[in-house]
């Protein structure tokens, strides 16, 4: 029953995380923005495939100069 909840919450938690990413790239688009920073902790690989394959944003990784910290960068 733990596995099934554990899962119903990220499932929840990754849905959020898109809508979360969509309204950010709406802003932005709507300023005339042709991108957007995203944190690690707002996106999933699988987060990653959905906005590059199915939705055609270009995501790039990008990284400080010790490659500790990345952030991602969502373009469109």
């Amino acid at each position: 029953m733990a596995d099934q909840i554990s899962s119903r919450a990220e499932t929840n938690q990754v849905r959020s995380n898109l809508v979360y990413i969509n309204s950010l790239i709406d802003a932005e688009s709507a300023k005339g923005g042709e991108f957007i920073i995203v944190s690690p902790q707002y996106i999933t690989d699988p987060m990653i495939n959905t906005l590059s394959n199915a939705k055609g944003y270009n995501v790039t990784t990008k990284q400080d100069s010790m490659g500790s910290y990345k952030e991602y960068k969502i373009s469109w």
